[in-house]
């Protein structure tokens, strides 16, 4: 009688956690632009963002021990793996440890409460959370453009742009296509009107932010789910071959990006040669200039995990123009950020987790839940372009790049329960055949006996 009682109350708590541990994540990564970019926190003050950490550190821990090792090594161990393992062993080759260890925590805590949360918890809870968190940053965002404009807006491009507590208008630009995503698929049980309204504040107040990349890509990743649904409707189930040709197809995608980079980083000047006119696109040329002459000089390594912009007086030519460096606290462009961080080594496997294996899990999910699969197709393929212009692949505690881990996380979660069918499924199978064998053998020995 015991056991039957703690085993709910030990469950009530599990879950309590894991919610809790899902949106404390969520809220803090909403809180860094603020905290880091507005200038608004003291010291003192973003001080209390640690001690969010720590709590979620805590939690983490207690989870562990009520899940116990078995399923969070299911929940953890995945096609993220590698380079996770290979961004912590850049400590032992960076030249700033204090960067790379920090950033290695952040990435690592962002991973731990996105997989957590969607995997411990039911698809339909981890969602609502997911977006009553979005909405709650919407009204607020909103609500600051219009009662304090000097704090959610700034003057850029001749005009002021709507950023409201989000320190950019390209974060806040992100924030609201990822609201308009989590709101057009997999939400069957929230009632059209809501969904309606929720998406349209969130367009509104993309178009006032003007984030370029936000506006292009948030179109072809709502086409891109659109496509998997129509194909899940009409086909209802995909076949193994179509899965083995979409899995080859992204291996082959990947080994033309490794063997392009190989020749690049053995014609040095033909790499360079793309950003010799340094005024291209809103000067970030510029920018990647110094980044890819950093990686030639470092192809397999890299900076260490985390290492390069914090680090960037000692890694930047110092003739550059130092009003354009002021404020630059990335590269505007995952991919190159990556390769210069962690070598190409890193970023082949990044490409590995973010696009090859995931190609082979959505491949299985159209047939049995379309939209759940558009919903982490349209999330993959915005942070995919994003990346083109932004730096979040992959990187600690950016809001893109928790976004991305949602959408892996999903596409995780549905393995995970696939797989535990399919064994469940064996195992009925089994059983059923050693029933039926009994069962003959009993008739047999009865025939004899008589």
């Amino acid at each position: 009688m015991k056991r039957q009682v703690a085993q709910p109350l030990k469950d009530a708590v599990q879950t309590a956690f894991t919610m809790l541990s899902f949106a404390l994540i969520l809220l803090l990564v909403l809180c860094t632009p603020f905290v880091e970019m507005s200038g608004e926190v003291s010291a003192a003050q973003s001080s209390y963002r640690i001690y969010g950490y720590g709590l979620f550190g805590l939690l983490q821990i207690a989870l562990i021990a009520l899940r116990g090792w078995e399923r969070s090594w299911r929940i953890f161990l995945g096609a993220l793996t590698p380079f996770l393992v290979w961004a912590a062993l850049s400590v032992f080759w960076t030249q700033h440890v204090d960067l790379t260890s920090k950033r290695l925590i952040l990435l690592t805590f962002i991973f731990l409460g996105t997989f957590g949360g969607v995997c411990a918890l039911s698809h339909e809870r981890s969602l609502s959370i997911l977006r009553i968190v979005l909405v709650a940053a919407l009204v607020l965002n909103l609500i600051t453009v219009l009662i304090a404009p000097d704090l959610g807006t700034h003057y850029m491009q001749g005009g002021h742009l709507w950023r409201g507590l989000m320190a950019h208008k390209n974060i806040a630009g992100m924030l609201c296509a990822f609201t308009v995503i989590a709101f057009t698929f997999d939400d069957i049980k929230t009632p059209l009107p809501p969904r309606l309204l929720v998406s349209a504040g969130a367009l509104v107040f993309l178009y006032f932010s003007w984030s370029k990349t936000a506006l292009l890509a948030l179109p072809v990743s709502l086409m891109a789910g659109g496509v998997i649904v129509l194909i899940g409707s009409r086909k209802g189930s995909l076949s193994t071959i179509p899965r083995k040709r979409v899995v080859t197809a992204s291996f082959a995608m990947l080994a033309v990006a490794f063997f392009a980079l190989v020749v690049l980083t053995v014609q040095r000047d033909l790499f360079l040669s793309f950003t010799n006119d340094t005024s291209t696109l809103t000067t970030r040329g510029a920018i990647w200039r110094p980044m890819i002459q950093f990686y030639l000089d470092h192809p397999l390594l890299g900076s260490g995990y985390g290492a390069y912009w914090d680090a960037s007086d000692t890694l930047i030519d110092p003739q550059a123009n130092k009003e354009l460096w002021k404020n630059v606290d990335q590269g505007h462009n995952g991919y190159l950020d990556l390769l210069v961080q962690v070598g190409l080594p890193g970023l082949m496997l990044a490409l590995y987790a973010v696009v090859v294996w995931p190609a082979g899990v959505i491949a299985d999910m159209i047939g049995k839940c379309p939209q759940r699969a558009a919903l982490v197709v349209a999330i993959l393929i915005f942070s995919l372009i994003e990346n083109f212009s932004e730096s979040s692949l992959l990187a600690d505690d950016a809001l893109g790049n928790a976004f991305l881990l949602i959408g892996l996380a999903y596409a995780h979660r549905f393995a995970l329960r696939s797989g535990r069918r399919t064994n469940t499924g064996n195992r009925v199978d089994m059983i059923n055949a050693a029933q039926l064998r009994s069962g003959r053998q009993e008739r047999h020995q009865s025939l004899v006996e008589n």
